[in-house]
């Protein structure tokens, strides 16, 4: 029998794969370049403000050195060489292991300097793809020399879908709706990724009356990841998923909820674009306006 469920979904992660077309693999002609100032001695901070699961949830992301990160952790990185020099313009050469870059410190204690302990730096878990902790701030090509950020933002897959197939026939029925939003946008201070997704799966299995099922799923993901354009680094990260299981079998109902809520935000990094007081003033200007007008028609 055809799943048509998982057709939708193997179709959900091409979109995925495609979502930054610029962080594959390095190709000849082409190079990437860190902030200059991610030399030995600089610090950066992040706490983890929001950190709540229910159920059982898989969260080898939040490992960090022998301990896993906890609610109001505050855990920093120290560079101890030069980035530009450790990946020689390979982005890929920063999750290498082999490559020592950077001490790693939690609540003030050091914990290690090998980045595949370190669960969070490679943030394919939020299911986008080829995004890390820390990007290039430069990119060259044939052609010249860009911002990276905003190749990125340029060639981002901003997606939106909502997808439903149904299968009917006698003593079975299965159905799938999945609604996906994808998104991108930048400032001059902060560029920003977001993901929705919302998925509806129900299965009735009546074909063997004396061997009957029915389930009903409800799967949801939102994920924001806020970079800082000057230096490359996230400043904040939510996540959110949750996975809500029904299973009714004859004689017996299982349900079952898998949740995570995590925030995590810079300490010494702007986590959100400035507000443009500019807009803001004219907006005051006119509505003065509009109110004297008036006041002098009266």
């Amino acid at each position: 029998m055809i799943n048509f469920r998982n057709k939708i979904i193997i179709a959900l992660f091409s979109v995925l794969f495609l979502s930054v077309v610029f962080t594959s693999p390095q190709i000849q002609g082409q190079t990437y370049e860190y902030l200059s100032t991610l030399m030995p001695g600089a610090t950066y901070e992040w706490q983890v403000t929001t950190l709540l699961t229910t159920g059982s949830v898989s969260t080898s992301f939040l490992v960090y050195g022998n301990e896993s990160l906890e609610q109001g952790d505050l855990f920093s990185v120290k560079i101890i060489d030069d980035v530009n020099n450790v990946t020689g313009g390979d982005p890929n050469e920063l999750l290498n292991p082999l490559n020592t870059w950077a001490e790693f410190y939690l609540n003030g204690n050091y914990k290690t300097n090998d980045t595949s302990e370190i669960g969070i730096l490679d943030l394919g878990w939020t299911m986008f793809t080829y995004i890390d902790f820390l990007q290039p701030t430069s990119y060259t090509n044939s052609t010249g020399n860009y911002s990276y950020i905003e190749v990125l933002h340029e060639n981002f897959a901003n997606v939106k879908f909502d997808e439903r197939t149904d299968v009917n026939f006698h003593g079975y029925y299965e159905s799938t709706n999945l609604k996906y939003k994808q998104t991108s946008s930048l400032s001059s201070k902060i560029w920003t990724i977001k993901m929705q997704m919302h998925e509806d799966y129900q299965e009735d299995d009546f074909i063997d009356p004396e061997n009957w099922q029915k389930e009903q799923t409800t799967t949801d993901r939102t994920v924001e990841i806020r970079f800082n354009v000057e230096t490359g680094l996230v400043v904040y990260l939510l996540y959110e998923y949750t996975w809500h299981n029904i299973r009714q079998v004859e004689g017996s109902l299982d349900d079952d909820i898998n949740s995570i809520s995590l925030v995590i935000e810079s300490t010494d990094q702007p986590i959100s674009a400035p507000f443009n007081y500019s807009f803001a003033l004219i907006g005051l200007l006119t509505i003065c306006f509009v109110f004297y007008v008036k006041k002098r028609r009266k």
